[in-house]
C-alpha cells in the first residue's frame, strides 16, 4: 500500500505522463510513437489500481474505455469488466 505523500505523487504524475503521451500522431516523433502504447497501457493499468482506492481516479479509469489505442481499451475492458 502506498502512503498518502506517495499516493499523492503517483496520482499528480499519471496527469503529467498521459498528456506526454497523448495519442495524437501527426505530432509525434517515431521514437515517442513506437513506446506511445506501451506506456499508455502501464499508466492506464496503474490508474485502474488506484481508482479501487481513490474516486478522484474513477473518472479517468472510465475515460479509458474509450481511449484511441485498442491495447488501452482492452486493458481496461479487461480490469474494469
Amino acid at each position: 500500500m502506498l502512503s498518502k505523500e506517495r499516493h499523492q505523487t503517483a496520482t499528480g504524475l499519471i496527469t503529467v505522463i498521459l498528456e506526454e503521451y497523448k495519442y495524437d500522431p501527426r505530432e509525434l516523433e517515431v521514437p515517442s510513437l513506437a513506446e506511445l502504447p506501451l506506456v499508455r497501457k502501464h499508466v492506464h493499468q496503474l490508474v485502474l489500481l488506484l481508482a479501487e482506492v481513490d474516486d478522484s481516479l474513477r473518472e479517468r479509469a472510465e475515460e479509458m474505455r474509450d481511449d484511441p489505442l485498442p491495447e488501452v481499451r482492452s486493458a481496461a475492458t479487461t480490469h474494469l469488466g
